[in-house]
C-alpha cells in the first residue's frame, strides 16, 4: 500500500485514529532475576532482660530516671492482688511505655477437694478466772416444821414477807 503524499509540503497525510482494542490474554510468568547484593549488617539486637523491678507504677514513674536508661525494661512486681502486679514497661523517648501483662490469663476453678482427716486434739487450756459474784436473788418461800395440838407434825407454808398460809 502506498502512502499520498503532498510533494509540496513533503507532508505524510494519514487517517483517523481507530479504536482501543481490547486488552490480551496475560503472558506466561518470566524467570526469577538473579539476587542482588546482601546489605549491610545491622545494629546488634538487645537482648531481653527485665533490668529493673518496682513495688508500684507511682515507684518506677518516681525513680526510672535515675535507675533505667533508653531501651531498657522494668516490671511491678508487688503482689497478686495487684492489678499491676507483673507488668512490663520499657523506657522510650524519656519516659515509660506499657508493653504488656505478664501475669498470665485467670485459670479455672478446680473441683472441690476431699475433707482431710481430724487433727489430734490440742492440749487444754488454762482455768478461766472466777467470775464475779451475781446479785442476791429474791427471797423465797420456806416451809417450816411443827407439832400440832394433835401430837402430830405438820408443816406450815412461810410467805417472803413472813406471813403464813
Amino acid at each position: 500500500m502506498a502512502l499520498k503524499t503532498d510533494i509540496d509540503l513533503g507532508v505524510v497525510a494519514r487517517g483517523p485514529k481507530g479504536e482501543i482494542g481490547p486488552v490480551g490474554p496475560q503472558g506466561p510468568e518470566g524467570k526469577q532475576g538473579p539476587a542482588g547484593e546482601q546489605g549491610i549488617q545491622g545494629p546488634a539486637g538487645h537482648g531481653f532482660t527485665v533490668d529493673k523491678t518496682y513495688p508500684s507504677i507511682a515507684e518506677m514513674n518516681a525513680h526510672f530516671a535515675d535507675d533505667i536508661k533508653e531501651g531498657d525494661m522494668a516490671m511491678i512486681a508487688s503482689n497478686v492482688n495487684d492489678p499491676d502486679n507483673a507488668k512490663l514497661f520499657i523506657r522510650s523517648n524519656n519516659e515509660m511505655k506499657f508493653l504488656s501483662d505478664l501475669s498470665g490469663a485467670q485459670g479455672i476453678k478446680g473441683d472441690k477437694g476431699d475433707q482431710g482427716p481430724q487433727g489430734e486434739q490440742g492440749i487444754p487450756g488454762t482455768a478461766g478466772q472466777q467470775g464475779p459474784a451475781g446479785e442476791r436473788g429474791p427471797v423465797g418461800y420456806t416451809y417450816q416444821p411443827y407439832i400440832a395440838d394433835d401430837g402430830n407434825w405438820h408443816v406450815k407454808l412461810v410467805n417472803p414477807d413472813g406471813s403464813t398460809n
